[in-house]
Order: C-alpha cells, then sequence, then structure tokens
C-alpha cells in the first residue's frame, strides 16, 4: 500500500517535495506517490533499487528516486 503526499494550491517546489519524501523514506516507506492536482509522481523501491516515473510539470519521478537513494 503506498503512501500518499497531496499537494494542494501552488505547485510544490522540489525541495518541498525531497523533504516529506526522505521522510517517509526514513520511516521505512518504500512505495510513496506525491499528488498535485491530477499530476503525480510515483517513487517505489524495488529490491533495493529506486524508481520513479510521473511528472509535476518539470519535475520528473525519475529524477526525484535518484536523489532518495
Amino acid at each position: 500500500m503506498p503512501r500518499e503526499i497531496i499537494f494542494n494550491g501552488r505547485k510544490p517546489s522540489k525541495a518541498q517535495v525531497m523533504k516529506h519524501v526522505r521522510g517517509l523514506v526514513k520511516d521505512g516507506w518504500t512505495d510513496i506517490h506525491v499528488i498535485w492536482g491530477e499530476n503525480r509522481i510515483e517513487i517505489e523501491n524495488i529490491h533495493g533499487y529506486w524508481y520513479g516515473s510521473g511528472w509535476i510539470r518539470k519535475m520528473s519521478g525519475y529524477d526525484l528516486a535518484k536523489e532518495v537513494a
């Protein structure tokens, strides 16, 4: 079951998103969904490797997953 981070209003900055994602990773979550309106980024740990997909404007799940590792 994924843990969702939902942002309302203005587009979240990359720093805001990473702060929440790193906190969840520290707590042991391995499936994280970041949601802003209709936009979604999914970050998942599979066999010890972080994978990301989706976009929030110019922010990609792939790039965020590389920073989590």
